[in-house]
């Protein structure tokens, strides 16, 4: 073996191993009681959320998902059927989050989660590699993903969202909005009127908002590499001729809305479609 073969032998040696290479997944289902008006937190990794609110049940019902991981087959199923779910009261929350054997979790290991709840005040999701989805709720609602989609559906309440990575869609949502995403589009669909303040961003993507009533207030529209469209309504309400920066004046007294994106487009349109 010559000099350069075994320095990249030695290397290779010394680079760390990557971590078990088998996965499997383990189902189950649980109930839970649950407070009426009390705060919901679901916090896992490597897995996708969806919380429903649904009058129908009885207090908190839950189908969890856990991935395990392993150096064979058999050793990641024995890892999947081990990770318990754990729901527990902190701080007034109820919270859901996998509890991992001996508190340890390996490379690839997480736990997907589909929770139903009678009623809903403020709901928190954490997930650091999976897709959030949130409907029916009320109340507070935040919802964060290291890299996955967002979609919101019917929520009545103030509502934070943040992904580093993926597509937010928020249909039949009323109050305050404040949405980020690094890298992906965020479509807002709403029936009320922008009473509370609107805040989109994206570093790639396009930014969308339909609004079905006559909205109020004023709105700051940005891009860095896109177009403003506004339809709808009549171009007069617009204020500056600039096709990157754009001032748009409903009409009515109202909050300032502010959506800006560094590379998409920015296209805003009230009436129902």
């Amino acid at each position: 073996m010559n000099a350069r073969f075994a320095l990249a032998a030695l290397v290779l040696a010394a680079l760390p191993s990557c971590g078990p290479t088998h996965r499997a997944d383990h189902e189950s289902a649980l109930t839970a009681e649950f407070a009426i008006g009390s705060a919901l937190e679901v916090v896992t990794e490597n897995g996708d959320v969806s919380v429903m609110v649904d009058p129908g049940v009885s207090g908190l019902t839950i189908e969890a998902v856990a991935h395990g991981a392993g150096d064979t087959d058999g050793e990641a199923r024995a890892r999947a059927e081990s990770i318990r779910i754990d729901v527990a009261v902190r701080d007034g929350r109820t919270v859901i989050r996998p509890q991992y054997p001996n508190d340890e979790r390996r490379s690839n290991e997480g736990c997907s989660f589909k929770v139903r709840v009678a009623a809903s005040s403020d709901i928190f999701v954490d997930t650091s590699n999976g897709e959030v989805e949130l409907s029916g709720s009320t109340g507070s609602a935040r919802l964060e993903t290291s890299n996955g989609s967002v979609h919101v559906t019917a929520h009545r309440g103030p509502l934070e969202v943040d992904s580093s990575n993926g597509g937010l869609v928020l249909e039949d949502v009323e109050g305050e909005v404040a949405a980020e995403t690094s890298n992906g589009s965020i479509t807002l669909r709403t029936n009320g009127d922008l009473s509370q303040p609107v805040r989109l961003s994206s570093s790639n993507g396009d930014l969308t908002i339909e609004v079905a009533s006559s909205p109020s207030g004023t709105l700051r529209a940005e891009t860095s590499n896109g177009s403003i469209t506004v339809t709808g309504m009549q171009l007069g309400t617009l204020g500056g001729d600039d096709r990157r920066a754009r001032d748009i004046d409903f009409g009515r007294p109202g909050p300032r809305h502010v959506v800006s994106t560094s590379n998409g487009n920015v296209r805003i349109h009230v009436g129902v479609r």
